[in-house]
């Protein structure tokens, strides 16, 4: 037996389809020799929670979408500052798995045996906003408003379409200016991504100078709202030149402040766990990932 102690932290999954993906996961690691222990979160939060006071694991998996991974990040940046940190490995299940694209990682559960056995890993410093972590981005503007406006029901049922229906009532509310305070200066813009990963919204490589390895922070700023601009920011995201646009700029930084309506809400990692004010900063204490061979190659 492996001597390599492994918590699992996991939704319950719908569907018949994640629930095999999870089981086939777990069958793998066991038949490999390891031993594995469950926590199954029950509410929002939980898996942050479970992942502060697990002590004794060398590895957690977070199985889920980007939001679990976030929280589990999140639990683990709260323990105490001189307490050894175990290695976390992500496992997607949820709708949305921008994390598993920007690390490369495989969609087959047995995949995950050699990435366990080799051990290369990324080493990282997750964003803070407003005392939140993040591992991919935070955001105001039409993509918050959206995923504050999404319905449950119909993100079950449509999956990620239910973020484009959400984001065209969003529209319909206007405006708003936020201002941004970024590396001694002060613009106004429309709407703010501030991002550690290269990927935003599954596929779309928003940020190419992005890389969790390095401790900065990449800020977009977009200069236009509305029906037109959203559709023309779409298409230069799907051909992958956002940051080609005049009306769009993306610096580098170690922290940015944003201000508007204090009612506006952040989006972290896909979920919205606070509003404006933001300030976004990057954590002090590092994170370890583990990441496929061919990741380590590159990264």
């Amino acid at each position: 037996m492996s001597a390599l102690q492994i918590l699992l932290i996991h939704n319950p999954t719908a569907g018949k389809r994640r629930k095999k993906r999870l089981q086939a996961l777990l069958t793998c690691l066991r038949d490999a020799g390891y031993e594995v222990q469950e926590r199954e979160t029950k509410s929002s939060g939980d898996a942050r929670q479970i992942a502060t006071v697990a002590i004794g694991f060398d590895l957690i998996i977070a199985a889920g979408g980007d939001g679990t991974a976030n929280d589990v990040v999140n639990g683990l940046c709260q323990r105490d500052r001189d307490e050894h940190l175990p290695t976390l490995l992500f496992f997607p299940l949820g709708t949305q798995n921008v994390l598993a694209k920007e690390l490369d990682l495989p969609a087959e559960p047995a995949a995950y045996l050699p990435i366990i056995r080799d051990g290369h890993y990324l080493t990282f410093c997750p964003g803070i906003a407003n005392s939140k972590r993040f591992l991919l981005m935070a955001s105001v503007g039409l993509d918050a408003r959206a995923v504050a406006g999404v319905k449950g029901w119909l993100k079950r049922l449509i999956g990620p379409a239910a973020y484009i229906v959400a984001a065209v009532f969003a529209l319909r509310q206007g405006p708003a200016n936020y201002d941004v305070a970024i590396n001694g200066q002060t613009r106004q813009a429309a709407g703010v991504i501030v991002a550690r990963a290269q990927y935003y919204g599954g596929n779309y490589k928003l940020f190419p100078g992005a890389d969790l390895s390095i401790p900065k922070l990449s800020v977009m700023t977009l200069q236009n709202y509305g029906f037109t601009a959203a559709m023309r920011y779409g298409l230069a995201m799907v051909m992958k030149r956002m940051h080609n646009l005049h009306d769009v700029d993306i610096e580098m930084t170690a922290s940015v402040e944003i201000r508007g309506p204090g009612a506006e809400p952040v989006q972290i990692d896909g979920d919205v766990l606070t509003s404006l004010p933001l300030l976004v900063s990057l954590e002090k204490r590092e994170v370890k990932l583990l990441i496929p061979k061919t990741h380590a190659s590159v990264a």
